[in-house]
């Protein structure tokens, strides 16, 4: 009895250790390695090539994650961009056609189809998050990727294993004033900067964001300023309700002063890139 006892509980033990196995080799990998020896792929060009899919999981408009699955039978680096936009898909009309219902006028009404959606937001994967190094890596600018200058992925490149996922964090901020705040139920797909918007300072405010040069706050106010056109004073005077308490400011003490020079930079940084064009509403191009 003793002896199929000890023989059941060694079956068990090794059962519970092949099933922890498994579920060990699905988690995403998320010390992040650059691979110098595989030639890097942008990742909008993986993903239109099939070589990798992207899922986006939004916690809220400030944090999200993105998982990029390597689909093919051989390592994939990924050149991943300096910023992005994330965009809630609907179920009953599928992925939203280029700037059309991706509204984002004060209030969050929306302009198209896809008016009701939730928050879209935009950000990188930059300031140095979930990077790591291997031996047959490179350490360029200090952040263990290619082309990277000390602030994060969004300025280098990763490799995935053969039908691995790999794990990024995304610090964001959200691109329409009003809109529905993003949970991690709803479904969410990555969109070029160009596809959102024709806006290049909207374009250029994001990518210093994710490299470091502003604050999350700093980087909101300045978004709610290019996207749904509030005023300098209407972000300063902006406000959280507390029932039964005194309302917060909404920024703290000097962000908005903060944003009005981080979009000056912005703008500087256009005019240098030659990249200047009449500018719409973000988002508003039509079709």
């Amino acid at each position: 009895m003793n002896v199929k006892c000890r023989f059941v509980v060694a079956v068990c033990l090794s059962l519970g250790l092949a099933t922890s196995a498994v579920a060990a080799s699905k988690q995403p990998i998320r010390k992040l390695t650059h691979d110098p020896n595989v030639p890097a792929v942008e990742l909008f060009d993986a993903m239109e090539k099939g070589l990798v899919e992207t899922t986006v999981i939004a916690k809220n408009s400030h944090e999200a994650s993105v998982f990029v699955t390597n689909k093919s039978d051989a390592p994939v680096s990924v050149q991943f961009p300096k910023a992005v936009v994330a965009v809630q898909v609907l179920k009953q009309l599928g992925f939203p056609q280029r700037n059309n219902g991706i509204g984002n006028g004060p209030g969050g009404g929306g302009n198209g189809p896809g008016g009701g959606q939730s928050q879209s937001i935009g950000g990188g994967a930059g300031q140095g998050m979930g990077m790591g190094q291997n031996q047959g890596m490179q350490n360029n600018g200090g952040n263990g990727f290619q082309g990277g200058n000390g602030n994060g992925i969004g300025f280098g490149v990763f490799s995935v294993p053969s039908q691995k996922t790999v794990q990024l964090p995304l610090t964001t901020v959200c691109l329409a004033h009003g809109k529905p705040e993003p949970r991690a139920r709803m479904k969410y797909r990555l969109v070029k900067l160009e596809d959102y918007s024709n806006d290049p300072v909207l374009h250029e405010t994001l990518k210093l964001f994710v490299a470091g040069a502003a604050d999350t706050e700093t980087a909101q106010a300045a978004v709610w300023h290019l996207t749904d056109k509030m005023s300098w004073d209407d972000l300063h005077n902006k406000q959280i309700d507390r029932i039964g308490h005194e309302p917060l400011p909404y920024f703290g003490d000097g962000k908005v002063a903060a944003a009005r020079d981080l979009i000056d930079k912005a703008k500087g940084n256009v005019k240098d890139q030659g990249t200047e064009r009449k500018v719409e509403t973000a988002a508003r191009r039509p079709e």
